[in-house]
């Protein structure tokens, strides 16, 4: 494990082979400066699908952990899609993606929703790796205007390929879980949860344990293939 350096903010590479910036002063982003890893299971199902030439999208990607994770595996042959609105996020995930060489990803300044247009983002701290959401929350909260699209008509007017793997931050949306889940069914896509040390298919995603939760197509032939290396094509919940 490594020790604490003195300053805050440190540049940590991780694997598989992706520098990002940590600010120290977080739990999460110290948590992957000592492991050299974020969300174990989450990071290694992504390394486990996730094959050169592939595409990957991360919506709610944050400070970029899972862009960086996601480029690293499909390489310059592959395609990285990353969604984020909220300023501070957007920010840090820029000069993220600045500190590797990855050509293949494209960074989306947008809130994904049920419609094409803008929408408030609340806040209650603008720490990047803070908590926004189009839903207005209880309690004295910021906020900012955002631009918000629809992954089904991003996907049929930007040119961008459907992803291989899709990671969704449930959490930060103002957009029902419902909603998410039905605009990615209309795309072919299946939502898939960690279960106690398995993955499962989540028939709902109202119900899902955790807020990053994974998209494939299953009747696709090399999204169920990918699927079944993964041992996930063998339960639901």
């Amino acid at each position: 494990m490594a020790l604490l350096p003195a300053e805050r903010e440190v540049i940590a590479e991780l694997a598989p082979g992706f520098r990002i910036a940590l600010d120290l002063g977080e739990t999460a982003q110290r948590e992957m400066f000592y492991f050299g890893t974020y969300e174990r299971k989450e990071s290694a199902l992504v390394r486990r699908i996730l094959r050169p030439g592939d595409a990957f999208w991360d919506v709610g990607a944050n400070l970029g952990y899972y862009t960086l994770l996601g480029g690293a595996c499909v390489g310059k042959t592959g395609r990285v899609v990353a969604f984020e609105p909220f300023p501070p996020a957007w920010e840090r995930l820029q000069r993220n993606l600045s500190l590797n060489a990855f050509p293949q990803a494209r960074l989306v300044n947008a809130a994904v929703s049920s419609v094409v247009g803008t929408a408030p983002l609340f806040f209650a701290s603008d720490v990047p790796d803070g908590v926004a959401s189009l839903a207005a929350p209880e309690g004295h909260v910021s906020r900012v205007t955002c631009r918000t699209l629809t992954l089904d008509r991003f996907a049929e007017e930007d040119g961008e390929r459907l992803p291989t793997l899709m990671k969704v931050d449930v959490e930060g949306h103002g957009t029902s879980k419902r909603e998410i889940q039905e605009m990615l069914s209309r795309l072919g896509y299946a939502a898939y949860q960690l279960w106690g040390r398995r993955w499962v298919a989540c028939e709902d995603i109202r119900e899902a344990r955790f807020r990053n939760i994974f998209w494939a197509i299953p009747t696709s032939d090399l999204h169920r293939a990918r699927l079944r290396a993964a041992d996930i094509l063998r339960g639901r919940a």
